[in-house]
């Protein structure tokens, strides 16, 4: 088995997780092609069911070649007929980082050192402290009290004195640096947490490896020197959320829109410079085949049940004989009853999974599991979809691969020709890419099971390797590590589509840290004609708000995010990007306009109307006057709203006396069940000249029955 160096070349990142492609370059040197290629250290939360692997001539020679003719065929390659999955830990390891940083652990050894000095002085500093003097000792009755050695304990006093002294200097010391050692210490450990989570695996750790089966090219062609293994696998957890940024001109004429993306992934592998795409797709989605009706030419026979299953052939059992006759004269000569077997009510009309005599152990004592993958393709999206469907579902006994559960609700059709009703599997037996068919040994052969998806590494009987290693735990673990948070920055949302779905490929290669935290990456700029307009509402405010119109550029639609909007360089403020198809138009708040000023005044009178006074007209004047301060033409649109009559109510009308200049209807946003339309807007587009101004005026009357009144009086301005 060869092994080979591989790098990651492109990424797919979708909704959620990615499809990663690896290349590998083969060189033949003396001698023929290898049987099977390896590639290691692949991490180990990737997808076993999504791993596909091709060949290719290797189109980079070591040195240069004249040009072959151009009848000259292709030099042939070897070309991968099976792929398979191993556990194993990998060997060259040398493009990624050490397990542990070797700062990190002479900082740690440094503190432990640190701490255990200090912990011994303090000891010594309590043995210090229980040092006393020892007391007087009592006289006898009548006789003078005994002499007190007043040296001695001078001496005991100025020794412990003096080491208590000498002992808290070093104490002191010692916590300085160990301090010093402990501040360090943490800063290596959020230096290391900062830095991707792709490294060496430790001895006890495990990695995927992928081992390609190579069939050799033919010998009637030229054989190429060289080849290029690209593999490609899926991994869960990695997700984008996209986020823009405008860089406009001066004059907000001219700008560039960048779109650029927050990954994240957390597998356990870096991807430096590699290629991009960004999609809105699921990664895979299960979806039924639809079924072609057969026509047949002959008698007219009943219509079978498609349910894919059919009754068992009669004499499997025989099928075992030869084994069990063999298998008893290989243990001691004795006669060995054959395994039991039971009747087996249904099995697939699919072909089987490989058993365990098709898995060998790989080199080094690793498990292999051999997969029935398409080795020249990807796998399609229905089969992709089937094996992850299926992943996290608990394993089935293998009873259950036989028995039809009661509450399985499909009819049962009447009898065929043979008299034998077809039964209606489990949903999980559908999965064809888990069942299993035992071992001869095994009590249950015969009939197909569903097999845990961490027990094919074990299943193999000369698997010993991995010894006592509980596989699905940590495959458990590899897969939940790998998923990222699932709550995005504020103002971003993660990559979704309703319809259709979209990719946006990266213009340059990127790096994508393993790290778990979402980076910024670019994807790619358009430049593009920005229009500026002013905004105003003087009945709310009369601030002028700036608008930047620009056209969607994309061939794709602009998904909901956040936009940082830069004019000459200078920060302007954070807006929204909506969902925005392509070629429509997209506007962006781009702040208040100080230069512009706009003053709004308004006059209310009522009067009598009608014959004998039976009807009261609300006379309201509203001027506008507008102030353009810049040295530039201003385009201003000013938006005014006026009372409108509610339907049925034919005692109010509304109506336009006076209006310089002339207005339009406006409605802002179209009308939703959450948001109703605007009823009653109108906007003017006035055009200002460089420290021009303008007046705007409208009069309109209200008219009611004399009758009625307004609740709370006249509301119309506030």
């Amino acid at each position: 088995m060869h092994a080979v160096a591989s790098r990651v070349e492109a990424v797919t990142v979708y909704r959620e997780g990615a499809r990663v492609r690896r290349v590998a370059e083969v060189r033949l040197g003396e001698g023929d092609w290898p049987a099977e290629l390896r590639v290691a250290g692949l991490p180990l939360c990737l997808l076993d069911d999504s791993v596909s692997a091709r060949t290719a001539p290797l189109l980079r020679p070591e040195a240069p070649a004249p040009p072959a003719p151009a009848a000259l065929p292709a030099p042939a390659v070897p070309v991968a007929r099976d792929v398979r999955v191993v556990l194993d830990v990998p060997g060259d390891q040398r493009h990624l980082p050490p397990a542990d940083d070797e700062r990190l652990v002479v900082a740690r050894r440094e503190e432990a050192r640190l701490t255990a000095l200090e912990a011994a002085v303090a000891s010594e500093l309590a043995l210090f402290g229980e040092l006393d003097f020892v007391p007087r000792p009592e006289g006898a009755d009548g006789a003078p009290p005994p002499a007190i050695p007043t040296a001695a304990r001078r001496a005991l006093f100025a020794f412990r004195e003096r080491e208590e002294r000498a002992l808290v200097g070093v104490q002191a010391e010692l916590r300085a640096e160990l301090g010093a050692a402990r501040c360090r210490r943490q800063e290596l450990e959020a230096a290391l947490a900062r830095e991707s989570s792709a490294r060496r695996a430790r001895e006890h750790e495990l990695r995927k490896t992928v081992v390609v089966a190579l069939e050799p090219p033919g010998r009637d062609g030229a054989s190429a020197r060289g080849l290029l293994l690209v593999v490609e696998y899926h991994v869960p957890g990695a997700r984008w959320a996209p986020s823009y940024v405008l860089r406009a001109d001066r004059a907000v004429r001219q700008g560039v829109l960048e779109l650029r993306a927050l990954v994240c992934q957390a597998t356990g592998e870096d991807w430096p410079g590699v290629r991009l795409r960004l999609s809105t797709a699921e990664a895979a989605r299960f979806t039924e085949l639809p079924e072609l009706a057969s026509l047949r030419i002959g008698r007219r026979r009943p219509a079978l049940p498609k349910l894919g299953w059919r009754p068992p052939p009669s004499g499997a059992e025989e099928l075992y004989a030869d084994y069990d006759r063999a298998r008893a004269r290989l243990v001691d000569g004795r006669t060995m009853a054959p395994a039991p077997s039971r009747a087996v009510p249904a099995t697939t009309d699919a072909p089987a999974s490989p058993t365990a005599a098709d898995r060998t152990p790989a080199e080094g004592g690793a498990v292999a599991y051999r997969g029935a993958h398409a080795v020249s393709a990807s796998i399609s999206p229905l089969a992709y979809g089937a094996a992850r469907a299926f992943q996290t579902m608990p394993a089935a006994p293998p009873q259950a691969a036989v028995e039809a559960p009661a509450s399985r609700e499909r009819a049962e059709p009447a009898a065929l020709d043979g008299g034998v009703r077809p039964v209606a599997p489990r949903d999980e037996l559908l999965a064809y890419g888990r069942l299993r068919m035992p071992a001869a040994r095994s009590p249950e052969r015969g009939r197909l099971g569903l097999a845990d998806l961490a027990a094919r590494y074990l299943e193999d009987e000369g698997a010993t390797a991995l010894g006592d290693l509980d596989v699905g735990s940590l495959l458990e673990a590899a897969g939940a590590e790998a998923l990222t948070d699932g709550v995005p920055p504020a103002r971003h949302r993660f990559a979704w589509s309703e319809d259709y779905d979209y990719a946006y490929a990266a213009d340059a290669p990127v790096d994508v840290p393993s790290d778990g935290t979402l980076g910024s990456v670019f994807v790619t700029a358009v430049e593009l004609p920005v229009g500026l307009t002013y905004v105003t509402v003087p009945r709310e405010k009369s601030d002028v708000y700036r608008l930047a119109r620009l056209d969607n550029p994309l061939a794709s639609p602009l998904l909901p995010g956040p936009v940082d909007v830069y004019v000459a360089g200078d920060f302007v403020v954070t807006s929204d990007v909506p969902f925005t198809p392509p070629r429509a138009s997209l506007r962006l708040g781009l702040g208040v306009e100080q230069s512009i000023k706009v003053a709004r005044n308004t006059r209310y009178r009522e009067e009598s109307k009608g014959l004998l006074g039976g009807a009261t007209a609300l006379r309201h004047e509203i001027a506008i006057d507008v102030h353009n301060h810049l040295r530039v033409p201003a385009t201003l649109e000013v938006r005014e709203r006026l009372p409108v009559a509610r339907d049925g109510d034919d005692d109010v009308k509304v109506e336009v006396k006076e209006l310089v200049p002339p207005w339009q209807p406006f409605e802002p946003f179209p009308a939703t069940a959450e948001r109703p339309t605007l009823k009653g807007g109108h906007r003017w587009l006035v055009e200002l000249a460089p420290g021009g101004a303008a007046a705007l005026r409208v009069v309109y009357e209200v008219r009611i029955a004399s009758k009625n009144e307004l609740v709370g009086g006249n509301r119309r301005e506030d």
